[in-house]
């Protein structure tokens, strides 16, 4: 790759960075640290996208030159959409409602290099059962992690 093209992941997420690391990327991370906003009134991929598409275009303010990779990832049970849990109480709630169940995890990203004029978004959805899961190992969980 160019040089003078970094790769930057627009997110402070482990988990994204551990999976470019296994792709053998060689990037920095910036967190974009913007307020993610859920639009009720658009398609629930299209949320996805949204968030990973504002993560992205704010880094890419800052860095034109550089390619900028944002991605968000949302759960939904019967058509309900969970955020990222405020605290341990929401995180025992979500579980719960989680725990013997089948949701969906959808991810939306954004790559964008402004400079070349280039933006791609996409998102993906992934349909996950979670056994029953006991009230104690839940809050050993929400406790030790």
């Amino acid at each position: 790759m160019d040089d003078k093209h970094e790769i930057i992941l627009a997110s402070k997420s482990p988990r994204r960075a551990e999976i470019l690391r296994m792709i053998g990327l060689d990037f920095k991370v910036v967190p974009s640290k913007i307020k993610e906003k859920i639009n009720p009134n658009i398609e629930q991929n299209e949320i996805a996208i949204a968030i990973s598409k504002a993560k992205a275009e704010k880094i890419s303010c800052k860095y034109p030159t550089d390619i900028i990779i944002g991605a968000d990832t949302i759960v939904v049970l019967n058509g309900k959409i969970f955020g990222k849990p405020k605290d341990s109480h929401e995180s025992k709630k979500m579980l719960k409602a989680l725990s013997d169940n089948t949701h969906k995890v959808i991810t939306g990203v954004t790559i964008i290099n402004e400079s070349m004029g280039f933006l791609k978004t996409f998102s993906e959805v992934t349909e996950v059962l979670v056994r029953k899961i006991p009230t104690k190992k839940i809050e050993y969980y929400i406790t030790n992690f």
